[in-house]
């Protein structure tokens, strides 16, 4: 009986520590993809202040999907480019490393200077 009783002991520790194994696991990858997730956003962020996309090129993208003038001034692969109510146009950019993920919006202005906003 006390061989069984040390049996199933031993098999609850295993069960244990591997459980314990994944979740510290899981957190790590969690951390890390945030820490990658907000240098990226940063450095996006910190070209925008200094980016100049003329509204005009967007259109020419249309005819020309080799070009991006969106991806070249930012740094990044926009996701969608939309044309705004004032005619006008805005950016999603989606940043993701492992499990972790943000969206930007920039919206670019008719003087070619780009501002990020809340949504497009």
């Amino acid at each position: 009986m006390d061989n069984d009783a040390a049996g199933r002991s031993e098999r609850l520790r295993i069960i244990v520590g591997i459980g314990a194994a994944v979740l510290l696991a899981s957190l790590a990858v969690g951390v890390i993809g945030n820490r990658r997730v907000n240098d990226e956003v940063s450095r996006i962020r910190t070209n925008a202040t200094t980016a100049v996309i003329d509204p005009g090129d967007i259109v020419m993208t249309a005819y020309d999907a080799s070009n991006d003038p969106v991806a070249d001034a930012l740094g990044a692969p926009s996701r969608e480019v939309v044309q705004t109510d004032d005619l006008g146009w805005c950016a999603w950019i989606e940043v993701s490393h492992l499990v972790s993920s943000r969206s930007l919006y920039f919206k670019i202005e008719a003087d070619s200077t780009v501002v990020e906003v809340q949504s497009c």
